[in-house]
């Protein structure tokens, strides 16, 4: 899917295993068509742009693509609250990098 604007971030996430599967849940509860599910990858899509969260170990990357600026923004927007409600636990600074990321 060739996206021209781009955005991702890395957090630690120590204490995923609590809450990721909840995480995953909401995300895809957004009527996505979910394109990978496993247990180191997880990526969604809609028509304003997809989403992918990947992980080694406790570091994941979490990325989201559009063609246009309202959709990167709905899926910044989607991940951050997600990460906001369940993962309390590590709180995680998200601060986004990459193209028209801000």
């Amino acid at each position: 899917m060739s996206q021209k604007l781009h955005c991702y971030c890395q957090v630690a996430l120590p204490q995923h295993d609590t809450y990721m599967h909840l995480i995953r849940d909401r995300l895809a509860s957004f009527r996505a068509t979910v394109e990978v599910t496993e247990d180191t990858e997880f990526r969604l899509s809609w028509p304003f742009g997809w989403l992918s969260l990947s992980s080694h170990d406790d570091m994941f990357t979490l990325s989201g693509g559009a063609k246009e600026r309202s959709g990167l923004a709905r899926i910044k927007d989607l991940l951050a609250t997600a990460f906001k409600l369940y993962a309390k636990a590590d709180a995680p600074e998200i601060v986004w990098g990459g193209r028209s990321c801000e």
